[in-house]
């Protein structure tokens, strides 16, 4: 089962996060720009190894094996979130293990 969350702010600001493997999918909207609040200070940041790629702008798509050094950095970002952002964050964190533990999957990110 494909899985998409699309996430959208107050600003137009646009995400779809995907698992990507079929053509279904779920989705959920994130209002309050939650995703970009969490990740953005790693845009283009060298130090980060993953989460610098996805871009408000455009794709950023993660394999399996991507998916160890992906989900360091999110847990990392994850402790320093709001509580209220846990819900999302979570998600798109199931669908990242999901991906690295099922063959076949890439999680995918889809900016405006």
């Amino acid at each position: 089962m494909g899985i998409s969350i699309v996430l959208n702010t107050e600003d137009e600001l646009r995400f779809r996060v995907m698992l990507i493997d079929v053509p279904s999918e779920r989705v959920a909207h994130d209002p309050t720009n939650i995703l970009w609040r969490c990740v953005g200070s790693c845009w283009q940041n060298p130090s980060s190894r993953q989460l610098r790629y996805i871009d408000p702008y455009g794709y950023a798509i993660f394999n399996r094996l991507q998916m160890p050094a992906f989900l360091e950095e999110w847990q990392a970002v994850s402790k320093n979130a709001l509580s209220e952002d846990m819900g999302l964050l979570n998600a798109i964190e199931s669908l990242a293990k999901r991906c690295r533990d099922e063959d076949g999957f890439y999680l995918r990110f889809i900016g405006d």
